[in-house]
């Protein structure tokens, strides 16, 4: 499933609409960038307010997918 929901069809969400939908792309934050989710994953409340609270404190996201 990871390689299917990576090359299928894929749209950006605010995060709070991203709950409950499927990962196209990998999120792996930097510092310490260790992966949070991977393609094919359903995204959960608890990765949201996770990837919230670190970029609140200084955690980088980094869009890779053209929109």
């Amino acid at each position: 499933m990871p390689r299917e929901a990576f090359f299928a069809e894929a749209e950006h969400v605010p995060a709070q609409e991203a709950v409950g939908r499927i990962a196209a792309e990998m999120i792996s934050p930097h510092r310490p960038g260790v992966p949070v989710v991977a393609p094919g994953e359903v995204v959960n409340a608890e990765v949201v307010d996770h990837l919230r609270s670190g970029v609140e404190h200084g955690m980088l996201l980094r869009r890779n997918r053209a929109p």
